[in-house]
């Protein structure tokens, strides 16, 4: 559905992969939907709240990735 939606095709997911605003908007689909959200924190093993706080980490202009 996320693909149809965003016309992202599957051969160029990996390259969209690669832009944090890509991923951004991926969690924005995940967070439109109570039911959506507790699947994904289900399949992926995670806390709701977690999944919110990247939500807002990656939708926070001021937010920079500390790369090690």
């Amino acid at each position: 559905m996320f693909l149809a939606e965003s016309g992202i095709g599957p051969e160029t997911l990996r390259t969209a992969a690669a832009d944090p605003r890509f991923l951004a908007s991926v969690l924005d689909f995940i967070m439109r939907d109570d039911a959506t959200v507790k699947a994904f924190a289900d399949v992926s093993q995670l806390h709701p709240t977690n999944i919110a706080a990247a939500h807002q980490a990656l939708n926070d202009p001021q937010w920079e990735r500390e790369v090690p």
